[in-house]
């Protein structure tokens, strides 16, 4: 007969995954980049790196495709990241490395180093508006009612600022591009941008002219098919009207294989145009847009890592609806992913795992504090789960220690970790020697 302890386990386990279940039935929750213009204070130079012809005002960081904006033009970044693939003969190397320890802390380093599991691959495409205004202006327009918050780093390198809560948008405008014409974009429904051009009266159509540094050819269906390593970027035929009733224009494409302009003969006089294209990009077959983690607070607001590179935390309300997007600074290649804990309140805790960090995210979407290195300097310090004790005045994270030279395999360690700040307060060796005994923090153990 079971006992009375088994049978309120049973219990337990039955009412945690039937509710589970019923809430997964009344509203499923996946992950998925929130598609948005945000504007550019530092979070996005790092993601372009040296590529942009100048810095972007505003992007977009996507799953294969992301996007950024500038005066007078702007840039399309394709990529792909794949898991990357260990010969037997590289584990043997690592495994035989792991049972032998490390001779140096820069020897370990280079040991975690070799074993990131994400190979990336881009391509970049530059479009610019040829001869166009100097002094148009680029403004976001419709914002959203979603927030994002970056950690960036700041001047120096140990420094970070926090960019709470900063806006996202449906449209971008370049206004007056070219005289009496405008540009506005914004993300198609399926995939790609879609951008058009609106023409006030008697504005000069010929003037327009979009220059990319990749050549196009033409196909059959009018499409221009721009080939890339990743598959073909489409530039569909563009279709114009007039605003006061909708007819359509017999317009004509025109310009060479890298510049996209457009022309049409007997124009009505003193009537708006649009000019409507689509770009295209190529769709990926990606395993990436997945969620690593879930958490609820007391409220019923659900919490969730998803994505690779930024890893976001993004909160639902109780019924489901996204309220705020948060981009850690982890990610499945180098500073890769820990943990994360939702507490009753809302307050998140996200840890990097290899190299040490831990934040603390409000139930706003801010950053609270940001402490990269809670263990101590000296210390190989990792942290890979979360618990709370039953009151949650403390917070527990399980990992691995540092240890004096030479290293050893790193042991199993419980850490008491300072909710106000992240510190390591103490921290209890759980296997081999001395296990189980206190070890004061920030020293060699």
């Amino acid at each position: 007969m079971k006992s009375n302890m088994q049978k309120a386990w049973l219990l337990v386990c039955f009412c945690f995954f039937f509710a589970l279940y019923t809430s997964a039935q009344k509203q499923p929750i996946s992950y998925s980049p929130v598609k948005a213009f945000i504007e550019n204070q530092g979070q996005f130079n790092d993601f372009a790196g040296s590529n942009l012809p100048q810095t972007a005002k505003y992007a977009f960081l996507g799953d294969g495709e992301s996007y950024f904006f500038y005066p007078g033009g702007f840039s399309v970044q394709l990529f792909n990241r794949s898991i990357r693939k260990k010969t037997g003969e590289i584990k043997a190397r690592r495994n035989e490395q792991k049972i032998r320890g490390f001779k140096s802390r820069d020897e370990f380093l280079k040991f975690e180093a070799e074993g990131n599991r994400v190979d990336e691959a881009a391509e970049w495409l530059h479009y610019s508006f040829e001869n166009a205004n100097a002094t148009a202006v680029l403004t976001a327009v419709s914002a959203q009612s979603v927030t994002h918050t970056y950690l960036v780093r700041d001047v120096l390198p140990q420094n970070y600022k926090s960019l709470n809560n900063l806006p996202g948008f449906d449209s971008l405008l370049y206004k007056n591009i070219y005289p009496g014409i405008d540009a506005i974009f914004t993300f198609h429904s399926r995939r790609g941008l879609e951008y058009s051009f609106r023409l006030s009266a008697n504005a000069d159509m010929s003037s327009i002219a979009l220059k990319c540094n990749l050549k196009s050819i033409p196909d059959a269906d009018g499409n221009r098919i721009i080939t890339t390593r990743f598959g073909d970027v489409i530039e569909h035929p563009a279709k114009a009207w007039y605003s006061n009733n909708r007819q359509d224009i017999n317009l004509s494409a025109s310009g060479d294989q890298y510049t996209r302009s457009f022309s049409a003969e007997n124009l009505q006089p003193g009537t708006e145009i649009f000019i409507d294209p689509w770009i295209q990009t190529p769709s990926f077959n990606t395993n990436w847009d997945c969620i690593w983690e879930c958490e609820r607070d007391a409220a019923g607001n659900v919490y969730v890592i998803g994505g690779v590179m930024p890893m976001q935390l993004l909160k639902y309300n109780a019924a489901g609806a996204l309220q705020w997007t948060y981009n850690t600074p982890y990610d499945t290649a180098s500073v890769w992913l820990g943990s994360f804990a939702t507490d009753l309140a809302g307050n998140s805790y996200v840890t990097s795992g290899t190299a040490v960090a831990i934040q603390k995210i409000n139930t706003g979407g801010a950053l609270v504090w940001n402490n990269p290195n809670p263990g101590g300097i000296f210390s190989l310090t990792e942290f890979w789960s979360i618990a709370f004790n039953c009151d949650q005045s403390k917070m527990l994270v399980g990992g691995t220690g540092g240890i004096s030279l030479p290293f050893p395999n790193p042991i199993p360690v419980v850490y008491d970790v300072d909710m106000n700040n992240g510190n390591v307060i103490s921290s209890v060796q759980v296997t081999g020697p001395g296990a189980l005994v206190g070890i004061p923090p920030n020293t060699n153990e």
